[in-house]
């Protein structure tokens, strides 16, 4: 479930915190899965926290939302969503960018002059902080 998945990178994050914190944090998602001609070199020397959250979790249609993990890739949402009928007011073009990354890295598109970034029209976030604690955040 959603849930025991959010607990093992709590547990990842406490353990971080167990061994001291000496090395700085970051995922596990391997290079080739990145948008980037570079090898990512850096995280041979960070702490990698295993992140396995690909899910579309739930679509509300008399609410307007859906609900999703933060490594869904845009292009699968963008299909899930097509084919039921809806779509997002900013779809980037890049099939491979996560629902994470462009939260985080705030997301942009030909629609954005409308609609804003990625971030602006999400409703919700899950945050495990860096001392393992969940906090939803709306």
């Amino acid at each position: 479930s959603h849930a025991e998945r959010v607990v093992k990178v709590q547990e990842q994050v406490r353990m971080w915190r167990k061994e001291g914190k000496t090395r700085k944090m970051c995922t596990a998602r391997p290079s080739w899965k990145s948008i980037t001609q570079q090898k990512i070199g850096y995280k041979d020397r960070f702490y990698r926290v295993e992140v396995d959250l690909e899910q579309v979790l739930d679509l509300d249609t008399e609410r307007m939302e859906v609900t999703v993990e933060p490594s869904v890739c845009i292009g699968f949402l963008n299909r899930f969503l097509v084919s039921r009928g809806f779509t997002l007011p900013v779809v980037p073009e890049l099939d491979m960018l996560t629902i994470g990354g462009l939260v985080m890295g705030g997301g942009i598109e030909s629609t954005s002059h409308k609609y804003g970034l990625f971030h602006h029209f999400c409703v919700e976030f899950e945050v495990v902080t860096a001392d393992g604690e969940l906090v939803v955040a709306n």
